[in-house]
């Protein structure tokens, strides 16, 4: 409702969300949205998701490592 119904990338994260709670068929409901309202150039992605949902498992990114542990800091 907040995005207005016209921004995929909001259905996109909802659709992630519902997984990740185990709700798929909210998740394909959404992510159906994502896929209608998406640029045709982005919309591949998106229907990656939709077979990820359909086998009943949620989206998940791999991890981003940390700066910190890659800095190594000094002080005067």
């Amino acid at each position: 409702e907040l995005s207005g119904e016209k921004d995929a990338v909001s259905f996109d994260s909802l659709a992630a969300a519902l997984a990740c709670s185990g709700d798929f068929d909210g998740a394909m409901k959404s992510i159906n949205k994502a896929i209608e309202l998406a640029p045709a150039d982005e919309r591949d992605a998106y229907k990656e998701r939709l077979v990820i949902y359909q086998q009943a498992k949620p989206y998940r990114i791999a991890p981003v490592e940390r700066m910190a542990q890659q800095v190594s800091y000094t002080t005067k």
